[in-house]
């Protein structure tokens, strides 16, 4: 329902009045759990709710119902439900502030009552509790109490979902609020004994660094708590540099990453961001070239032809392409890049050269090459392209997809008579003799053809 909608749904029951919306109301909510607890949450104090928040919260921790995952959204529906008497409204914020760590601490009789394999449950403490913590935390003075219970609920972490209340601190902390909570829990990770107890309060510590963007304590908490910082680490702290300005710094930490690391992938466009801040033209035209060559694209070349001196654009172009129709494996991005630079003939070449690995998922992207080959007269391209096409078609068996195929060997019979060198292929004829041989019982096809 839009705005509009809405509104003039909303004028239509004022006008009803107050007794006829009380009476449908009431009516409505014999037999219905949730609108009974919306008329109690209306008609009650703002204390009574937080009651109400905590009598619920106890009934459903000593229930002995179990939801399967079929009946999550159900539980889901009812923590919201239960979450909602904590109204953020409420101008007890600290109360609030309070029953809301109740509900964390819950967390462990909350997840054994529920499979929560899609981890939508989870997500009830990390986003509605969370948010509604960081609200009643904004408006509450006591930011020294504030961290007292943040670090109290994540004493326990069983579930790894409490320490998100270490996320976002800026949203209700000072600066100087936020490196007061460090120091608490710096010192309780230099005391903890236990080996969770440690790795939880010094992954905290990397959290609120992060958030500080203060590179020493992040490097600190990471080496007292983990040792040698692994590539995630890296990266992490290498946005931190970035982010306060020490670009030097940041480009020497990820050129730190091995080269293979999933993270440095990750790391690239940062890597190029970083260069070009710091000048360094030649990185810059490195790096756009491994990535080029990663993946030619008409995209790339035209970043790479910026940095290129007008007379070695050419030069370049021509080395690309000699080293494309060098290539022993078939590549779908090539071709495509070939027929975007308009080098029609190369593109014919190289499906020629490369055409028994011409064809699987990629291929229905490269429909428009083949139109393309087609329009500029390189029908022997079109044609293995078009061929490519059809057999992938067949060999799903997918008949509602044979529409495609008839079409594109309608293509073929037409592009038949513009040939008039087969070079190394077979010629229509034999194709269809071919076809027929490996496709023949799918009539489908053979009827549509005809």
């Amino acid at each position: 329902m839009d705005r509009k909608n809405t509104e003039s749904l909303r004028q239509k029951l004022v006008a009803l009045g107050p007794e006829q919306l009380a009476d449908v109301l009431l009516k409505v909510s014999v037999g219905n759990e949730e609108i009974q607890n919306v008329v109690e949450r209306l008609l009650s104090t703002d204390e009574e709710n937080l009651q109400r928040f905590k009598h619920r919260l106890s009934a459903l921790k000593r229930s002995d119902e179990f939801y399967s995952w079929r009946q999550t959204s159900m539980f889901e529906h009812k923590l919201e439900s239960i979450l909602q008497d904590v109204d953020k409204d409420n101008p007890d914020s600290k109360s609030s502030l309070e029953a809301l760590a109740l509900f964390f601490e819950s967390d462990s009789e909350i997840f054994e009552k529920c499979d929560d394999s899609g981890g939508s449950v989870g997500m009830i403490f990390t986003c509605s509790a969370a948010k509604l913590f960081r609200h009643h935390a904004s408006r509450f003075e006591d930011k020294d109490w504030i961290a007292d219970l943040i670090i109290s609920i994540n004493a326990e972490n069983r579930y790894g979902v409490r320490n998100c209340l270490f996320e976002r601190l800026f949203e209700f902390m000072s600066e100087s609020d936020v490196r007061s909570l460090a120091a608490k829990v710096e010192n309780l990770a230099q005391k903890a004994e236990r080996e969770l107890d440690k790795y939880d309060r010094w992954s905290a510590l990397k959290q609120i660094a992060f958030q500080l963007q203060d590179p020493d304590l992040y490097e600190r908490a990471h080496q007292l708590g983990f040792g040698k910082p692994d590539d995630s680490s890296l990266m992490d702290l290498a946005r931190i540099y970035k982010s306060i300005g020490e670009y030097d710094k940041a480009l020497s930490i990820i050129e730190s990453i091995d080269g293979s690391s999933i993270y440095l992938r990750d790391g690239k466009e940062m890597r190029l961001e970083l260069s070009r801040r710091l000048g360094r033209t030649e990185m810059v035209h490195q790096i756009l070239v491994e990535e080029f060559r990663k993946g030619r694209s008409v995209e790339g070349l035209s970043a790479l032809f910026a940095l290129i001196p007008k007379e070695d654009r050419d030069i370049f172009l021509e080395e690309e392409v000699e080293t494309i129709l060098n290539s022993k494996i078939f590549s779908p991005t090539n071709l495509v890049f070939l027929v975007e630079i308009e080098h029609y003939l190369d593109a014919e070449e190289y499906l020629i050269k490369l055409r028994s690995q011409v064809g699987g998922l990629g291929f229905f992207d490269l429909a428009p090459v083949a139109k393309k080959l087609e329009d500029n007269n390189r029908f022997v391209g079109a044609t293995i392209v078009y061929r490519a096409l059809i057999d992938y078609t067949l060999q799903r068996a997918r008949t509602k997809e044979y529409g495609k195929a008839v079409d594109y060997f309608r293509r073929l019979d037409l592009l038949s008579k513009e040939v008039r060198n087969w070079r190394e292929i077979c010629d229509h004829k034999e194709y269809k003799a071919l076809l027929t041989e490996d496709h023949g019982r799918k009539s489908s096809f053979w009827r549509k053809v005809k």
